[in-house]
């Protein structure tokens, strides 16, 4: 049973600057310079300021629009650690935990590396960088563990079969969480594939 890893992300620190909050910002400016700051200050100024930032605003929407789906989102991370899965135990980082030491294995997969995310009001990068996909493990004396982590390929997470079907029979992972996993929806082979696990 081979060993299989996959880079941990660790989410940087800070404020993340994002075309969203960018373009979605300077149109709320604008408006408040249109509408309400001229109740309060002098008419005319103020009002071809926000009349200026509404016209970049559309421009800027129109641009990022274009743009994002040619362009993937930032990291905003590391990608420095290892999530490393092997029949007896699981490593993350530099922790090392026994498999006999866990309760529950959970994973939340589905993001992989310049997958397409579109929606017509994010303007935002419309490719992924695949670093929204989850490991939890529930230990047994109750410590939970998440990280994230990168799958570069759409169904890279599929390697791990072996391993996800030893976790299953080894009481870590539930028949339901395994056939999800492994992406195995049809009744007839879920049926097949639960009289082919070792008992």
């Amino acid at each position: 049973m081979e060993n299989v890893e996959f880079r941990i992300f660790k989410k940087g620190r800070g404020p993340i600057i994002t075309a969203n909050r960018v373009v979605y910002g300077l149109g709320l400016i604008s408006a408040s310079f249109i509408y309400l700051i001229p109740k309060y200050l002098q008419e005319g100024v103020t009002e071809k300021i926000g009349v200026f930032g509404m016209f970049l605003t559309l421009v800027l929407m129109v641009i990022f629009g274009f743009t994002k789906f040619f362009t993937r989102k930032s990291l905003s991370g590391t990608l420095d650690q290892v999530l490393k899965f092997c029949e007896n135990e699981i490593g993350v980082g530099d922790q090392r935990f026994s498999l006999k030491d866990i309760n529950k294995i959970e994973f939340t997969v589905g993001d992989y590396f310049d997958q397409m995310e579109y929606s017509e009001s994010n303007l935002n990068p419309a490719r992924s960088n695949g670093t929204s996909n989850t490991c939890r493990l529930i230990l047994t004396n109750g410590t939970r563990i998440e990280v994230k982590f990168q799958l570069i390929e759409k169904f890279e997470f599929r390697k791990m079969r072996e391993l996800l079907i030893h976790y299953h029979t080894s009481g870590k992972i539930h028949f339901l969480s395994l056939i999800d996993y492994l992406g195995i929806k049809d009744y007839k082979e879920i049926q097949e594939f639960k009289k082919s696990l070792p008992r």
